[in-house]
């Protein structure tokens, strides 16, 4: 088992623990921080209810092709999760990443999956914003885009791609010029949709 794989499921436990012990969705963050969502019951019943499948048909075809992320978190039993689930992943993946960059590692050992995970989770939470927007426009004014959700949002995108940003230093991670391009294109979508700082 590689070292982001323990570092994510731990951040996993991390989240969940502090999930019950709040009874707000939580996070722990790479600075040792953590950060609570804090919505109506109403809003937290509507996150519940707008399950990660429903933004599938949604990826482009390459997004798709992503290395399995998109079959692994977005169909079959994950893909009847909800948004705060692929928040979780994000964090999870972010620390991974972060792990990693921080900490020796065999040369070549797991170097593709380190930044396709977190960027994976990007686009996904993109996805889920786009989707919402053309088909449930109060759900994504009023809560989506509103109060401490919108807040957590934009802090956990942007820890996840500065991450990203400091692994394509890395002689061993590998990231092709393509790769980053890409990665240049969803953060203009992000700017777009106001989750990220111009």
């Amino acid at each position: 088992m590689s070292l982001e794989t323990v570092v994510r499921e731990s951040v996993h436990f991390l989240d969940a623990l502090l999930t019950d012990e709040t009874g707000k969705p939580t996070f722990y963050l790479i600075d040792n921080t953590t950060l609570s969502i804090s919505l109506s019951e109403e809003a937290m019943l509507a996150v519940n209810s707008a399950k990660l499948n429903a933004i599938y048909n949604l990826l482009s075809e390459e997004e798709k092709d992503n290395g399995g992320y998109s079959e692994e978190y977005l169909t079959g039993n994950y893909g009847n999760q909800d948004f705060f689930s692929l928040l979780d992943e994000l964090n999870a993946y972010a620390n991974g990443l972060n792990s990693s960059i921080k900490l020796p590692r065999p040369k070549n050992g797991n170097s593709h999956s380190a930044l396709a995970g977190p960027l994976a989770m990007i686009v996904f939470v993109l996805r889920y914003y786009q989707y919402h927007e053309q088909v449930g426009p109060t759900y994504f004014k009023n809560v989506l885009m509103n109060g401490s959700l919108r807040t957590v949002v934009h802090i956990l995108i942007n820890q996840a791609l500065d991450e990203v940003k400091a692994g394509r230093q890395l002689p061993d991670l590998q990231v092709d010029v393509e790769f980053w391009e890409k990665t240049l294109q969803v953060k203009e979508q992000l700017r777009m949709l106001k989750l990220i700082i111009p």
